[in-house]
């Protein structure tokens, strides 16, 4: 009897209100969560504009994996059907007050803000994806895991031909002269066709 004097009269408990009854009672998101969303501005647009980007798909169903390589400012074929689309590159990307910027000297943070379209052109998601934390912005999708691996690096250049590369070829096929007192051969290179050894 104590606890029902205690209670207010005629108020029922959310949980059991119909869903259009509890909705408008929820106030709505305020301007500065739906507006700012940490959006790139026109120079990080810009800044590295075709620059190409790697990216892993998994396909949680047949647990394929899709590797695609997508330029800045460029759209791609998408696994599920539409499309890949990476709007800005940051390498030292930091997010302060909702607002995107450049890190300190020697901070390092590459993130891509990526939109991504189903197959009429629509979009699906949009947001940051991080390459050295990609767990902070999973892309929720029902099939499909998105990764960003970074940016394509350019092989490294093939050594010119001149002195050092003559005496670094040398010192590899100098040899480690035999013991006098065994009568094993001397090691040949590997895909020799089993001829006599190069001096």
């Amino acid at each position: 009897m104590l606890l029902a004097a205690c209670q207010p009269e005629g108020r029922q408990e959310s949980t059991f209100l119909a869903l259009e009854v509890r909705d408008k009672d929820r106030l709505p998101l305020s301007p500065h969560v739906i507006n700012n969303r940490a959006k790139p501005n026109a120079s990080m647009m810009e800044e590295h504009k075709g620059v190409p980007l790697r990216f892993m798909v998994l396909d949680k169903r047949t647990l394929k994996i899709h590797r695609l390589e997508a330029p800045v400012g460029q759209r791609v074929v998408a696994p599920w059907g539409g499309a890949l689309y990476p709007v800005a590159f940051v390498n030292d990307l930091v997010i302060l007050e909702g607002s995107p910027r450049h890190g300190p000297d020697g901070y390092l943070n590459p993130a891509v803000w990526v939109t991504l379209e189903d197959g009429n052109g629509q979009p699906l998601h949009e947001g940051w994806l991080f390459h050295r934390d990609s767990a902070q912005t999973a892309w929720d999708h029902a099939r499909y895991d998105l990764t960003f691996l970074g940016k394509v690096e350019p092989p490294a250049p093939a050594p010119t031909p001149g002195k050092g590369a003559q005496a670094a070829g040398a010192a590899a096929r100098k040899r480690i002269p035999s013991s006098p007192t065994t009568s094993l051969p001397e090691p040949q290179d590997e895909g020799m066709d089993g001829g006599e050894p190069r001096d």
